[in-house]
């Protein structure tokens, strides 16, 4: 954490619905896709987030099983 907004920066590795995390470089072979997510809520958000989240998950479910992720 860092800064009075009590901002929280960290380094995680993507594992998704689907197998699509990996890729392979000639150069390199197969290594994993890592990203760094920055986010900050709004007040009072977590009720929102969590209403929501049961479509959410629903709606990546139907992408994985018509293979589109």
């Amino acid at each position: 954490m860092h800064g009075l907004n009590k901002d929280i920066i960290f380094p995680l590795q993507i594992f998704a619905l689907s197998n699509n995390v990996l890729y392979n470089f000639p150069e390199q072979g197969v290594v994993p896709v890592l990203y760094v997510i920055y986010a900050q809520d709004k007040a009072d958000s977590l009720e929102k987030r969590l209403s929501v989240r049961p479509a959410h998950l629903a709606r990546l479910q139907l992408l994985h099983d018509e293979g589109r992720c």
